[in-house]
């Protein structure tokens, strides 16, 4: 498999001209692309019984953040390549759909991840509570 990398600088880039065409329409457009790269990373680690520190060190890895944190409810982020203190909410939208995928992929649940603090913010670290959906 390849990777092609990206810069921070092209990554917020890209952010800040979806965010000026599309509203907030980018932010699902970002969720989706991550929801992707979480649904390859999850599938290398589906069979591992710490599947989700393994997770963690997979988006490390590639870049996503300095530091990541992965636990069933829980999920903290330390120098989220997507924060940016250009913007008033919190921005890490591709990350916030890595890690859903991550997460559904063990467990037949429908899972909610809400980014309730971030470095974009002036927050020390990004947070996301996870959750089961609601129907």
């Amino acid at each position: 498999m390849r990777f092609v990398k990206l810069s921070e600088e092209g990554i917020k880039r890209t952010a800040t001209t979806y965010q000026n065409l599309m509203a907030e329409a980018w932010e699902v457009l970002f969720y989706l692309w991550g929801k992707g790269i979480g649904e390859e990373i999850a599938d290398k680690i589906s069979d591992e019984d710490d599947h989700l520190e393994k997770g963690a060190n997979l988006i490390e890895g590639r870049g996503w953040t300095q530091e990541m944190v992965l636990e069933e409810n829980l999920a903290i982020a330390k120098g989220s390549i997507e924060a940016d203190p250009s913007f008033d909410d919190p921005s890490c939208h591709i990350l916030r759909g890595i890690i859903c995928s991550i997460h559904e992929n063990s467990t037949p649940k429908i899972i909610e991840v809400e980014e309730v603090k971030c470095e974009s913010l002036g927050n020390k670290h990004c947070e996301f509570e996870i959750k089961e959906r609601e129907l």
